[in-house]
């Protein structure tokens, strides 16, 4: 008889405080807190990913996406406000999630209080239940009843 090990990936949305710097930090409404969305996958190396967008620059408004390998735990990083878990996927990798980010930013103009941060998260967390990473119950339940506040428009 062969076991078979499911890899799982937990999925989680992130936001963090916005700051000068790390200890210096102001008490802002989570409407103008940075989003990410941050991936622990399961198995050998047991990595821990952060998916984020912002804009290129002060004066190019397109969007620009990064990927890193992250772990608040490990930073201790005192401007993580809250850290929600959307779900969890058997089939979701680095490279699929990396295709997604990058196809949902691709020729994507960056505004700060309309196409922010937040709808590049929540955009790639749709994608996700579009392609079978992610159910479409656990976006339900992120949307019904976070604890991030607010979700614009959700």
């Amino acid at each position: 008889m062969r076991l078979s090990i499911t890899r799982m990936a937990e999925i989680s949305v992130i936001t963090f405080k916005r700051g000068i710097n790390k200890n210096i930090l102001f008490s802002v409404p989570s409407s103008i807190e940075h989003w990410g969305i941050y991936v622990e996958y399961e198995g050998v190396n047991h990595t821990q990913m952060l998916y984020h967008a912002d804009k290129t620059s002060l004066i190019n408004c397109n969007t620009i996406y990064k990927s890193k390998p992250w772990t608040w735990l490990n930073n201790n990083d005192k401007k993580v406000d809250y850290l929600v878990v959307v779900g969890y996927s058997s089939k979701l990798t680095h490279e699929t999630i990396d295709e997604i980010c990058c196809k949902i930013s691709n020729n994507r103009i960056f505004n700060t209080l309309v196409n922010n941060c937040q709808e590049w998260v929540k955009s790639v967390l749709f994608e996700l239940v579009n392609t079978g990473n992610l159910s479409n119950l656990s976006m339900e339940e992120l949307t019904e009843n976070n604890e991030i506040r607010p979700l614009l428009d959700w």
